[in-house]
């Protein structure tokens, strides 16, 4: 799940690198960062393995930011979002922060819909969500007719 390039070096130190916006610009100097790509579908099973796998990496890293390649990630669902929950949850234990790139529209209509696109923040410079990403509602149109029920009788002594 994790990119190659993204595995520990011959002195078994993880490979970090900054990251870029579309127009090579560092996104964030300052910030030593790891950059992992995940690419899908995700199954359940996936799941702890890519936490640890961040974990272990972030343990033996001085990196403070995470950054997520989500382009590839196939047909996003409930299991891609609770991947990417967790993982969010491993870096904040470890004191680190953690943004999405390339989340395609798919992916941010989900994050959205399930109110988690606040806690997984997009890098800067990511195409900015359409109004209509941004925060969902449910439209629920009027069809159909209401449930016919019985009138509640008085109490009676």
């Amino acid at each position: 799940m994790a990119d190659p390039d993204d595995k520990p070096d011959e002195r078994g130190e993880p490979h970090e690198r900054g990251t870029y916006d579309e127009h090579g610009e560092p996104d964030e100097p300052t910030a030593r960062t790891i950059v992992l790509a995940l690419r899908g579908p995700i199954t359940p099973a996936h799941v702890p393995w890519l936490c640890e796998r961040l974990r272990v990496l972030l343990q033996s890293s001085d990196a403070e930011l995470v950054t997520l390649d989500v382009g590839a990630l196939a047909e996003p669902d409930v299991v891609t979002l609770e991947a990417l929950a967790r993982l969010q949850l491993t870096a904040r234990r470890l004191g680190r922060r953690l943004r999405l790139r390339h989340a395609g529209d798919g992916l941010r209509v989900l994050l959205a819909s399930a109110g988690l696109d606040e806690a997984l923040p997009l890098c800067p410079g990511s195409p900015a969500s359409r109004p209509a990403l941004r925060r969902p509602g449910l439209r629920l149109e009027p069809g159909g007719q209401a449930e016919q029920r019985e009138q509640p009788g008085g109490v009676q002594e």
